[in-house]
């Protein structure tokens, strides 16, 4: 996406799609939260342009 779009602080992702029940939502969460943004935040933060702000709410490494 860096490729097509630039740099970007916001992603947004659809976690309540057609009704799912509540425990798939919430297991969503948890993956998203426990592996998704760890790398996110990783890769973005490689290369990041100098013009670019570091996030405001990244955790200590």
């Amino acid at each position: 996406m860096r490729d097509l779009f630039g740099d970007y602080q916001r992603q947004l992702f659809l976690l309540d799609h057609a009704g799912l029940p509540l425990k798939t939502v919430l297991e969503q969460i948890d993956l998203l939260g426990a592996e998704v943004v760890p790398v996110l935040r990783k890769e973005l933060a490689t290369d990041r342009p100098a013009s670019v702000p570091t996030p405001r709410h990244t955790p200590p490494a």
